[in-house]
């Protein structure tokens, strides 16, 4: 219903779900359906009852150990209300985004995330507290998560997402500002040398 715009729809619909699932142990199913509700909420313009329904279902998605939903629900609370949110509350909102979704292997997930991470990068930033340092480094991070993920963690191929000439430059990266990323890269083949030299005999 939201895809076709029929949001006023949307919004009864999700909210009968809402109602029903409550009723249940469900927890999962009561997450998802409220962030519907939530988004629907939102493209009706009805912004405090929407962040209040997204906030309620990052919550139970946590509280149900599904920590991909919750992290929906903050990427979606991002994408429908960044307007209504200060600089600052969008800025943890999505750190939390990024801690609920850090082990999940679905591109789509990080694409969102990085492009809320971009989006954010551009706001004016609140200049209390403020680090350009630490912003940097957060934006590092999100770019380099999701060219190893796109990657399927190649380093080789990350590195060339990234515009890097030398594959090294990004292993550098990942061994002094971003180790906690080194999780993300596949296992490394070591070579195998041989202890005895099988060439042919020179003549």
């Amino acid at each position: 219903l939201l895809a076709e715009g029929r949001n006023v729809e949307a919004e009864k619909t999700a909210r009968s779900a809402v109602t029903i699932l409550e009723k249940g142990d469900e927890l999962t199913f009561l997450a998802e359906a409220l962030i519907t509700h939530g988004r629907a909420l939102a493209l009706l313009h009805r912004s405090d009852q929407a962040r209040a329904v997204l906030e309620r279902a990052i919550s139970i998605a946590e509280q149900s150990g599904d920590l991909e939903s919750a992290g929906l629900a903050a990427l979606t609370l991002i994408e429908e209300l960044g307007d209504a949110l200060s600089t600052e509350e969008l800025r943890e909102t999505l750190a939390h985004a990024t801690a609920l979704v850090e082990t999940s292997e679905d591109i789509g997930i990080v694409r969102r995330l990085s492009k809320s991470a971009f989006r954010i990068l551009f706001l004016t930033p609140e200049w209390k507290g403020f680090s350009f340092k630490r912003s940097v480094k957060q934006y590092e991070s999100y770019l380099i998560r999701l060219a190893l993920r796109e990657a399927n963690g190649a380093v080789s191929r990350a590195a060339r997402l990234l515009g890097f000439r030398h594959h090294q430059s990004l292993i550098s990266l990942l061994a002094t500002r971003h180790n906690s990323l080194l999780a993300e890269r596949s296992p490394i083949k070591r070579r195998h040398h041989h202890l005895i030299d099988h060439s042919a005999p020179k003549k």
